[in-house]
């Protein structure tokens, strides 16, 4: 994992992009790893949900609960207009 992380940041630098950790989350799943993943010597946080552009994704898969509530809606306002 350490080389994947150091392969982002190196990718990073020669893009130019800066990567900001005091803005940068770890959200595993499915994942065998635990460690504490650090950029520059600072870790990482560790977080068990977050929200992406109005979805909503966890660790236990919920991104799959945003797609559902917005296909319902999709059909409700489609039955609507019938």
């Amino acid at each position: 994992m350490l080389e994947k992380v150091d392969a982002l940041a190196e990718m990073a630098q020669w893009v130019v992009l800066k990567i900001r950790q005091e803005k940068t989350i770890v959200l595993r799943s499915n994942s065998i790893y635990d460690d504490l993943i650090f950029i520059e010597g600072i870790a990482l946080e560790d977080v068990g949900k977050v929200v992406c552009l109005g979805s909503k994704i966890s660790q236990s898969g919920g991104e799959d609960e945003g797609i559902n509530a917005r296909i319902r809606k999709a059909v409700k306002s489609l039955l609507s207009q019938t």
